[in-house]
């Protein structure tokens, strides 16, 4: 038997029956005493020695007062193995079944261990390795099949890992760009798992989402899993924006000299800032600038009309948004070019005035200071031919006042002059009788108006 176990009380028998009986032992360290009378009463077996010990019991049976012959058993008890020491290492993280208990023991070679209590036993010298975290009961069984039970050990798992951390998220994320959000510090042994808006998933130390959507903004959660250990998880939000879009002024014509107002733009989503360029500064804009458009004069100092491309670059949350443009065309004010001044003479037709302008193209709008010429007080086009009057006894002049357009624009006004000259009434001498060879004065002409020149037959 095993030290420890319960050895069962011996009964006797005699022939013939009804004998009584005593007996003695020869060894009380196996746990019975020296000696009795009777059966031997159970008794729990010792062995507090590293070998097997023996009793010999010896049994004498006495009837009607006659002895009989002595009989002799052996009773051995065999010691059971002793665990020195039984050490245990936990789990390097969850889930990773690398821990290990590590039994020291003596005892009647070969030992055999278990750690299921008993259920199994391996010759391994106590060494168990690739353990899952749990309770382990230990167990070690010596050469006579002796046990020795030993502590409940357990292996413990360092539990779920950290929620993860993120880097800066990269700010702003602009609709059409890219989301890409990566794990700070990340743990070799973990796989991560990201979630976000619109059903989406990924794995991995990063998530990254290309031609990024206002949807996409929301919530995002990711998590840090080693084996069947999961952590908890890391949420944030991320907001995509708007690419704003610009309305521009619809495209402009003007006139060199006009005040062109202010450049309001509009976008949406409502809030954007502007920059713009301007393709052509002869217009009088300056090439480049921010905001809303200024008030400016246009120039033009050619005699074709000058256009130029207004780009304006809508700027919200620090989205850049798509370009949008418009022109200013500015036209020259056209010049007319007018005849010289005339001096003409009642009576006599006076040409037509073809006026020309620079640029060519122009129309024409006139008047006249002095209709007593004979001509119109106003008219448009070029000036008919028409008869000069003058019914006085002085020259009169008109002045023309002539004024281009073309295009809309309307030119500097110039003036010419008609002078309408009257004709000269001369005053002559009397008639009168003279004698041949007498001196004839000389005759002295006058005229109204004065200053006339003759000529005579």
């Amino acid at each position: 038997s095993c030290a420890g176990t319960t050895i069962a009380s011996s009964s006797f028998s005699s022939t013939p029956a009804g004998a009584t009986y005593s007996w003695t032992n020869s060894n009380t360290a196996i746990g019975l005493q020296a000696s009795g009378t009777g059966n031997v009463p159970s008794f729990t077996a010792i062995n507090t020695t590293a070998a097997a010990i023996s009793a010999s019991i010896t049994v004498t049976p006495t009837i009607n007062g006659c002895a009989g012959n002595p009989i002799t058993y052996t009773i051995t008890v065999n010691p059971l193995p002793v665990i020195v020491s039984a050490t245990v290492t936990s789990e390097s993280v969850c889930d990773a079944s690398d821990g290990t208990i590590t039994i020291n023991a003596t005892g009647a070679a070969p030992l055999e261990y278990s750690i299921n209590g008993g259920s199994t036993f391996l010759q391994n010298g106590g060494a168990f390795t690739r353990l899952a975290a749990g309770s382990y009961s230990v167990m070690v069984r010596n050469a006579s099949g002796c046990t020795t039970a030993g502590p409940t050990l357990s292996v413990s798992s360092p539990g779920a890992p950290p929620a993860p951390e993120i880097t800066a998220v990269i700010s702003p994320i602009c609709q059409g760009g890219t989301i890409n959000i990566t794990i700070a510090n990340p743990d070799s042994l973990a796989t991560y798992s990201w979630t976000g808006p619109l059903g989406f998933t990924a794995n991995g130390t990063s998530m990254t989402r290309t031609n990024a959507t206002t949807a996409m903004s929301g919530n995002y959660a990711v998590t840090a899993r080693i084996g069947s250990c999961v952590s908890t998880a890391k949420t944030f939000s991320l907001i995509v924006d708007p690419l704003p879009v610009v309305t521009v002024p619809a495209n402009m014509i003007y006139c060199a000299g006009a005040s062109i107002p202010a450049g309001s733009f509009i976008s949406t989503p409502a809030g954007a800032t502007y920059n713009w360029t301007n393709s052509n500064p002869a217009i009088g804009l300056p090439a480049s600038g921010s905001g809303d458009m200024p008030v400016f004069t246009a120039l033009n100092s050619g005699s074709a009309p000058i256009t130029a491309t207004i780009t304006v670059t809508p700027l919200l949350n620090g989205c850049t948004g798509a370009q949008a443009s418009y022109t200013i065309t500015v036209n020259p004010l056209p010049v007319v070019n007018l005849p010289a001044n005339t001096v003409i003479c009642t009576g006599a037709t006076v040409p037509a005035a073809l006026f020309t302008s620079t640029p060519a193209g122009a129309t024409f709008s006139w008047s006249n200071s002095n209709t007593a010429i004979g001509l119109p007080a106003s008219g448009t086009g070029n000036i008919p031919s028409f008869t000069a009057i003058n019914p006085g006894s002085a020259p009169i002049s008109a002045t023309l006042t002539v004024t281009p357009m073309v295009n809309g624009c309307t030119g500097p006004s110039r003036t010419y002059t008609i002078t309408v000259n009257p004709l000269p009434t001369v005053t002559v001498p009397v008639s009168f009788n003279a004698c041949a060879g007498s001196s004839i004065p000389a005759s002295s002409f006058s005229s109204n108006p004065t200053g006339a020149t003759y000529t005579w037959t």
